[in-house]
């Protein structure tokens, strides 16, 4: 099928209809000094339709243009009996052979294909050709992340945002979930402690039986995200160090007797260390030494000092 290439009107263009719109953020802005310089070089694809002419692909290079008052544009034209899942198909390609999709896109591309493919069709030849493996958890990561809308896009096509924390983001009411961006932004948590995070705050829902969402609202967490007198590592320190507490109590006041502890034996060129994320039920000494007479009298040193905190 080749399509024909026509001069259209900017005003016939339907930009309402998001049939085939994948694009995600919007490349208008990007476009637009490009193409108020030189024009649209690559004709954009459009189809006659009831409602004016569709947008096929192209929608960044349209909507410069529009925004540039131009008045018309030359676009190539899909007789009106093409195929919807021939025309997606055309969108995708387009976009995987020029700039690549971003794993937005290929989640809205997989939302779209469900208007006309089976979810088996979709993992088995879809997801492939999205660079992914074709498995079951990779469509419905995908799907997860389609329901999630802007706010969280944005943190996941910049890479700021654990792609399998962002599936499960899916499961909260939109109040919960923009309760937990918002801490991850204040606390500019790295993708793995956000992992980390979701995971404590799945472990304290099951112990104590409260949902997901009232631990986000607990007054600690409010009090916290209010503080503007503390640095985010401040903030991070105390919201584990809270998580830790509330999971495991006798460990959590183990650690903290043991941060006493080596605050006292600094002097002494000694030092225990702790696991900063809590996964691990173990702490480590280490003492700084240049001969054995001198370890032998730190050794006698640091017993004493243990013997007075214990």
């Amino acid at each position: 099928m080749t399509p024909e290439c026509k001069l259209i009107y900017i005003e016939k263009i339907n930009f309402e209809d998001k049939t085939y719109f994948i694009s995600y953020p919007s490349r208008a802005t990007h476009l637009k000094e490009s193409v108020k310089r030189v024009g649209v070089i690559v004709p954009p694809l459009l189809k006659l339709c009831s409602k004016g002419f569709q947008i096929i692909s192209g929608w960044g290079r349209l909507e410069a243009a529009r925004e540039l008052n131009f008045e018309k544009i030359i676009c190539h034209l899909l007789p009106p009996e093409a195929d919807e899942l021939f025309c997606l198909n055309l969108v995708v390609e387009e976009n995987l052979t020029s700039r690549g999709l971003n794993l937005v896109e290929k989640a809205l591309a997989v939302e779209k294909y469900r208007n006309y493919i089976s979810d088996e069709e979709i993992i088995k030849e879809i997801l492939p050709r999205l660079g992914l493996p074709p498995h079951y958890y990779h469509f419905e990561t995908l799907r997860a992340i389609s329901s999630l809308g802007e706010e969280t896009w944005e943190l996941v096509v910049a890479e700021k945002l654990n792609p399998k924390v962002a599936t499960r983001l899916a499961k909260l009411d939109e109040r919960s979930r923009k309760r937990f961006l918002l801490l991850l932004k204040e606390l500019k948590l790295s993708i793995s402690r956000q992992r980390l995070l979701w995971e404590m705050l799945e472990d304290l829902s099951r112990k104590s039986g409260k949902s997901f969402e009232l631990i986000l609202e607990e007054d600690f967490i409010t009090s916290l995200l209010n503080e503007k007198n503390i640095s985010f590592q401040q903030k991070t320190e105390k919201l584990f160090k809270w998580l830790a507490h509330k999971l495991r109590p006798v460990i959590a006041a183990r650690e903290e007797k043991a941060k006493v502890l080596s605050r006292s034996l600094h002097k002494l060129g000694a030092k225990i260390e702790i696991d900063p994320s809590g996964e691990k039920d173990l702490m480590r000494l280490e003492i700084a030494f240049k001969s054995l007479e001198e370890l032998e009298k730190k050794w006698f040193q640091i017993k004493e000092t243990l013997a007075k905190q214990l």
